[in-house]
Protein backbone atom coordinates (compact mmCIF):
# COMPACT_ATOMS: atom_id res chain seq x y z
CA UNK A 1 0.00 0.00 0.00
CA UNK A 2 2.79 2.31 0.76
CA UNK A 3 6.21 2.73 -0.58
CA UNK A 4 7.80 3.58 2.96
CA UNK A 5 10.20 0.77 4.12
CA UNK A 6 8.84 -1.13 7.70
CA UNK A 7 6.24 1.86 7.41
CA UNK A 8 8.60 4.69 8.49
CA UNK A 9 7.83 7.24 6.84
CA UNK A 10 10.73 9.13 7.54
CA UNK A 11 12.62 6.49 4.92
CA UNK A 12 10.24 7.71 2.18
CA UNK A 13 11.30 3.81 1.01
CA UNK A 14 14.82 4.16 0.74
CA UNK A 15 17.36 2.02 1.80
CA UNK A 16 18.66 3.61 5.11
CA UNK A 17 18.18 7.00 6.64
CA UNK A 18 21.50 8.58 5.39
CA UNK A 19 20.71 9.50 2.04
CA UNK A 20 20.22 12.92 2.54
CA UNK A 21 23.99 13.05 4.13
CA UNK A 22 25.35 10.54 1.14
CA UNK A 23 23.68 13.19 -1.24
CA UNK A 24 25.54 16.39 0.82
CA UNK A 25 29.18 14.66 1.32
CA UNK A 26 29.21 13.94 -2.54
CA UNK A 27 28.16 17.53 -3.29
CA UNK A 28 30.82 19.09 -0.67
CA UNK A 29 33.10 16.32 -2.68
CA UNK A 30 32.03 18.00 -6.22
CA UNK A 31 32.31 21.69 -4.51
CA UNK A 32 36.08 20.84 -3.74
CA UNK A 33 37.09 19.30 -7.15
CA UNK A 34 35.68 22.88 -8.23
CA UNK A 35 37.22 24.98 -5.92
CA UNK A 36 40.88 23.22 -6.54
CA UNK A 37 40.14 23.48 -10.30
CA UNK A 38 39.76 27.14 -9.94
CA UNK A 39 42.43 28.17 -7.66
CA UNK A 40 44.72 26.01 -9.48
CA UNK A 41 44.19 27.78 -12.64
CA UNK A 42 45.31 30.93 -10.59
CA UNK A 43 48.45 29.66 -10.30
CA UNK A 44 47.52 27.77 -6.67
CA UNK A 45 49.32 24.37 -6.37
CA UNK A 46 47.72 21.19 -5.15
CA UNK A 47 48.70 19.94 -1.86
CA UNK A 48 47.67 16.43 -2.40
CA UNK A 49 49.78 14.52 -4.54
CA UNK A 50 47.62 11.85 -5.96
CA UNK A 51 44.97 14.15 -7.24
CA UNK A 52 48.31 16.48 -8.58
CA UNK A 53 49.15 13.41 -10.06
CA UNK A 54 45.78 13.29 -11.53
CA UNK A 55 45.66 16.83 -12.40
CA UNK A 56 48.54 16.42 -14.44
CA UNK A 57 46.91 13.35 -16.90
CA UNK A 58 43.95 15.24 -16.68
CA UNK A 59 42.23 11.96 -15.00
CA UNK A 60 41.56 13.62 -11.44
CA UNK A 61 37.63 14.54 -13.10
CA UNK A 62 36.89 10.79 -13.04
CA UNK A 63 37.87 10.27 -9.46
CA UNK A 64 36.19 13.04 -7.88
CA UNK A 65 33.03 12.75 -10.16
CA UNK A 66 33.15 8.92 -11.18
CA UNK A 67 34.48 6.60 -8.77
CA UNK A 68 33.65 9.08 -5.66
CA UNK A 69 29.50 8.57 -7.13
CA UNK A 70 30.39 5.21 -7.39
CA UNK A 71 31.63 4.86 -3.40
CA UNK A 72 28.61 7.02 -2.32
CA UNK A 73 26.75 4.34 -4.08
CA UNK A 74 28.17 2.01 -2.26
CA UNK A 75 28.24 2.85 0.89
CA UNK A 76 24.26 3.76 0.57
CA UNK A 77 23.53 0.21 -0.51
CA UNK A 78 24.85 -1.27 2.35
CA UNK A 79 23.57 1.31 4.68
CA UNK A 80 22.63 -1.34 6.95
CA UNK A 81 26.12 -2.08 7.84
CA UNK A 82 26.84 0.14 11.12
CA UNK A 83 30.80 0.45 9.63
CA UNK A 84 29.19 1.90 6.26
CA UNK A 85 26.94 4.69 8.02
CA UNK A 86 30.10 5.48 10.46
CA UNK A 87 32.36 5.53 7.34
CA UNK A 88 29.67 7.99 5.92
CA UNK A 89 29.86 10.30 8.90
CA UNK A 90 33.71 10.27 8.58
CA UNK A 91 33.93 11.39 4.86
CA UNK A 92 30.80 14.06 5.46
CA UNK A 93 32.89 15.92 9.11
CA UNK A 94 36.04 15.51 6.58
CA UNK A 95 34.62 17.34 3.51
CA UNK A 96 32.49 19.80 5.20
CA UNK A 97 36.06 20.96 7.33
CA UNK A 98 37.28 20.88 3.97
CA UNK A 99 34.70 23.24 2.45
CA UNK A 100 34.87 25.26 5.54
CA UNK A 101 38.41 25.78 5.33
CA UNK A 102 37.68 26.86 1.48
CA UNK A 103 35.36 28.93 2.25
CA UNK A 104 38.03 30.93 4.54
CA UNK A 105 40.70 30.45 2.18
CA UNK A 106 38.48 32.01 -0.96
CA UNK A 107 37.17 35.00 1.43
CA UNK A 108 40.65 35.86 2.66
CA UNK A 109 41.76 35.90 -1.08
CA UNK A 110 39.39 37.98 -1.91
CA UNK A 111 39.98 40.35 1.07
CA UNK A 112 43.46 40.78 -0.15
CA UNK A 113 42.38 41.99 -3.55
CA UNK A 114 42.86 38.77 -5.52
CA UNK A 115 46.72 38.52 -4.56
Amino acid sequence: KYAYKNNNRSDFGMKGNNLMLILITYLLNLLDYIFTRIFVSYGFVEMNPIMKFLMKHNTDWFVKVIIIGMGCLFVWWHNDIKLARIGTWIVFIFYLILTIWWIINIVAYLIQGGK
